[in-house]
């Protein structure tokens, strides 16, 4: 089988020339396209993690919408209320309380959604030279 007569870039030893057969340049080919396939799948792998959290993100924003659009109507419905406070009252005061524990709960899952999206985009070390 014919070789190629390939000059390594650094020789090991003084003024060598090694032959590299097609054998060994499909085996670099095997080893670059391997490397290339790890890459992409770990691209992959970020890409399916930044969308994961990007929805949890959307859906934690909207649950918030809906919580202090709630929360309002109660307020409207207290506010509207005559005269002194009633056991109806009270128990929309109570609500009133549940919903604003759920909107603090809601905005800690989006800021924890941020942490991870953030965590997720974050740039590579720049190279040593």
């Amino acid at each position: 089988m014919k070789g190629f007569l390939f000059l390594l870039s650094e020789p090991t030893c003084g003024d060598l020339h090694e032959v590299v057969t097609k054998a060994d340049l499909h085996i670099l080919e095997v080893k670059i396209m391997s490397a290339i396939s790890d890459y992409a799948d770990k691209v992959t792998a970020s890409f399916t993690d930044i969308g994961a959290s990007v929805d949890g993100l959307v859906s934690s924003v909207a649950g918030v919408a809906s919580d202090v659009a709630s929360l309002k109507a109660t307020i409207d419905q207290l506010q509207n209320s005559p005269g002194q406070i009633t056991p109806a009252d009270q128990a929309l005061l109570d609500k009133t309380q549940a919903q604003a524990q759920a909107i603090s709960d809601r905005i800690k899952s989006v800021a924890t959604d941020l942490k991870t999206l953030d965590d997720a985009t974050a740039p590579a070390a720049a190279p040593t030279p």
